[in-house]
């Protein structure tokens, strides 16, 4: 198919315009690569400039006072080396020395002063502790004597009566609480007719049950070197000689006493002779401040209808 005139002409001019917009492209890279190469070749120049005028003089300046220190170190130390051998320094060392000594004895003398402080003020800390808690204990124990100093007033023991061995040993029988109620009897109790000496087994008994709640049976028995002979159809004692209450009381020191359902006191035993305090177990004299030493009975008291009565 024939093309028209305009038509060639329309053809041409697009295809010139075409080539012209390659042509700057192409233009512009070729320009852009020629200034990037300009420029990194004109820095490199710069660089190597700098390097050779500014660089390299530095660097021998820094390695030409990095020589004259390391000279200079090694000449210090060789001084040095020189002088402690002629022992320069002695008298340096010497003085440091003792001021070091001087210091430390110092300190230390401070941390002994300061332990023995510390030991003196917890000494006496423990002591005041100990003194607190022995007056807390004696005032407890002085209160609790005060209120049951009456439990041992019927409870009579005599050094020259049979019935003690019973009761150091522990061994509460019948006729040792018979006894303790021969103590309580009164003068008006034992009757004097026509040259027999009697007792009534009820007033016996009577005095027995101050002591303890327990059956305590009238029956014959030894007080002393007396014989209470028991007759039975006639509820009375008939005693072969005259009633003489001649023997010492045995003395009580309590030293400690328990509160619980029964009443526990321990006491220390004595009997007093020509003013001295005599063991009534050994019968040997005891030493001034050693009766608190040692616990010769431990008695045990029951409450009942409002008294207290010994069990053991």
């Amino acid at each position: 198919m024939a093309r028209t005139k305009n038509d060639v002409k329309k053809l041409d001019t697009k295809e010139v315009e075409k080539v012209k917009q390659i042509n700057v492209e192409e233009i512009k890279t070729e320009l852009k690569t020629y200034v990037d190469d300009e420029v990194k070749k004109e820095t490199r120049e710069l660089f190597r400039a700098y390097n050779k005028e500014v660089l390299k003089p530095r660097k021998r300046k820094i390695i030409k006072l990095r020589i004259i220190i390391a000279l200079l170190i090694i000449l210090y130390i060789v001084t040095l080396l020189f002088l402690f051998k002629d022992h320069y320094f002695d008298k340096y060392i010497i003085k440091f020395e003792n001021k070091f000594l001087q210091r430390e004895t110092i300190i230390k003398d401070d941390l002994k002063v300061k332990d023995n402080t510390t030991k003196e003020d917890e000494a006496k800390k423990r002591e005041e502790e100990q003194r607190r808690l022995q007056l807390e204990k004696e005032q407890k124990l002085n209160n609790l004597k005060n209120k049951y100093q009456n439990l041992f007033q019927n409870v009579i023991i005599t050094t020259n009566n049979n019935y003690k061995n019973e009761y150091y040993s522990g061994k509460f029988s019948n006729n040792f609480y018979l006894s303790l109620g021969v103590e309580l009897l009164n003068e008006s109790d034992i009757v004097y007719e026509q040259g027999i000496i009697t007792v009534s087994g009820d007033k016996l008994i009577e005095k027995v049950k101050l002591i303890t709640t327990q059956t305590i049976n009238n029956d014959s028995f030894i007080y002393k070197d007396v014989s209470f002979k028991y007759i039975k159809s006639l509820n009375t004692y008939i005693l072969d000689k005259e009633l003489v209450k001649d023997g010492i009381q045995i003395q009580r020191e309590v030293v400690n006493i328990e509160e619980g359902t029964n009443i526990t006191i321990d006491t220390v035993e004595y009997y007093v002779k020509e003013g001295k305090k005599y063991n009534p177990v050994t019968d040997k004299e005891i030493e001034d401040n050693s009766i608190s030493s040692n616990t010769f009975m431990t008695h045990e008291f029951v409450l009942s209808d409002g008294s207290y009565y010994l069990i053991k």
